[in-house]
This record gives C-alpha cells, structure tokens and sequence, in this order.
C-alpha cells in the first residue's frame, strides 16, 4: 500500500462529506489512515462524519487517536469535547474544552461551549463567567447573550437575565435569537409578577413565529394566573393546534375551563392529559 495516497482518499472523503454521505465518506477516511496509520487528518475527518452521524463513541476514538499522533491539536480536543458533551460526560467535556482554550485562548466557540456544559451540570457560575468572556471576545453575539441570561434565570437573577434578554432584543429584533430572547423575558417578568411586560414580550415572540407553541402556551398562563379564562383558554386552544400531544396545555386549559365552571370541558381535557402522561386525572 501507497501512503502517499492516503491524501487523496481523504480529499474524497471529504467531498462525500460535504454532502453528507457520511457511510462513503468513512469508507474513504478509513482507506486513508489504513495507508498511513499516522495520517492525523483522516483521523480528524471521520471522527467528524461520525460525530454527525450521532456515532459519538466511534468519533470519540478517532479525536482520541488524533491527538495521540499530536497532542497539540486543538480542534482534536475541541471536537472530543463536543462528542462527550452529547453524551452528558460533562467532566470530560470540560476537561478537553479546557485544552483547546489552553492552546487557542481566542476561540469564542470554546468559552461558548464550555460554558454550556458547565451550564447543564448545574454550575451556572462558572458558565456565565465563559458566557462573559465570549461576549467580551464579540459584543454583538446575541446567541451568547441568550445563553448567559439563561443561565442568569437558572440561577434566580431574573434581574440579570432581563438584562441579557433585552440586549438580543436590540442587537436581533426580529431573528430566532430574538423570539427566544422575547419569550425568555416574558418567563422572567411572569416570575417577577410583572404581567403586562409579559404578555408584551410573549406577543412579540408570537409576532416573529405565531408557529412555535411555547409562547401561545406562556401567554396562556399568564391569563389563567390573571383568571381571565376565555384569554386563556383562546391561547391554550392555539398552543394545542401547534403541538396537539402537549399535555400540559390540556391541564391547563382544564384548570382554565374549571375557573368558568366548564366541568365537561375540564373533566375531558384533564382526561387527555391523563392518557399522554399516564398520570391520574386530576378531577
């Protein structure tokens, strides 16, 4: 076997990647580091198509065998990093994420990353210093607004996390990022009891996507707490059209249509919350 042909099945592979035919493209990574077992690259490369095929173990084995050809290799530890985090091994995640910021101190998407995981194991300190340091490495990334104010909530600084919200409001005001900041807010105002910024903010999610449930749903809720139950119901009645197997919004809608001594209407939406969830019913 010729290792000088290793590169040329691995700029096969790549090609087949591209369009995500990730079975050829393995198959060509594979012939490549089969020719020259130190061919860091094809390592690299098939751990990526791995990873997107959700095969996180295998890419976890090839980002392994990368860095044992070089150590050194700062996405190697990157893209590991990412793979365990989709297997929830937060430690080990942090553990390479911190690697490959040792070696590129100006990778925002490290911090971001890190920051995430840190998030979902619950030491939301640590992910909003990460999330701060992104934001400070690029002030105009909503995204990292959005998950710093998540991890503001989380932590009960309502406060804070009104603040993060408000900035993607005006650096995105009419993207994804912005329905999420709009709906985001509008859960931090209804904590803080401020029910008219709320709906305010819920309204405008549902001006960006009247398609996504949740927001129909929060605003709902709002109602409910409010007991304005025809409101509330008209909203719960939309989130359902949106995602018909929500069975919070059918015991809510009960809770909605009990407060309107509607006990029929109550007894068969608490019914079918019962028989999505498995739960008893309520009444």
């Amino acid at each position: 076997m010729n290792p000088k042909l290793a590169p040329t099945y691995n700029s096969r592979g790549n090609l087949y990647a591209r369009i995500s035919e990730y079975g050829k493209a393995i198959a060509d990574f594979t012939q490549a580091v089969n020719l020259d077992p130190n061919y860091l690259d094809g390592y690299v490369n098939r751990g990526n198509a791995y990873y997107n095929m959700s095969e996180y173990r295998k890419a976890i084995a090839d980002y392994t065998s990368a860095i044992s050809i070089d150590s050194n290799h700062a996405d190697s530890h990157y893209n590991r990093g990412n793979a365990y985090a989709e297997l929830g091994e937060y430690g080990k995640a942090i553990a390479d994420y911190n690697r490959a910021i040792g070696m590129n101190p100006d990778d925002t998407r490290a911090y971001i990353l890190r920051g995430i995981a840190y998030h979902d194991k619950g030491e939301y300190g640590k992910a909003i210093v990460d999330y701060t340091r992104a934001i400070g490495m690029n002030p105009d990334d909503a995204s990292a607004y959005i998950l710093r104010g998540a991890a503001y909530y989380d932590k009960g600084e309502w406060g804070k996390a009104i603040a993060d919200y408000s900035q993607v409001v005006r650096l995105a005001p009419n993207d994804a990022d912005a329905y999420f900041a709009y709906l985001a807010r509008g859960a931090d105002y209804h904590e803080e009891g401020e029910y008219d910024k709320a709906i305010s903010d819920y309204t405008r999610a549902i001006d960006i996507n009247p398609d996504y449930a949740e927001a129909h749903y929060n605003l709902g809720l709002i109602y409910l707490d409010q007991e304005e139950y025809g409101k509330a119901i008209a909203n719960f009645d939309r989130a359902i059209r949106i995602a018909p197997n929500d069975a919070d919004a059918y015991y809510d809608r009960g809770a909605a249509h009990d407060g309107l001594g509607n006990a029929a209407q109550a007894s068969q939406d608490w019914q079918k919350h019962s028989e999505l969830t498995g739960a008893l019913p309520t009444r």
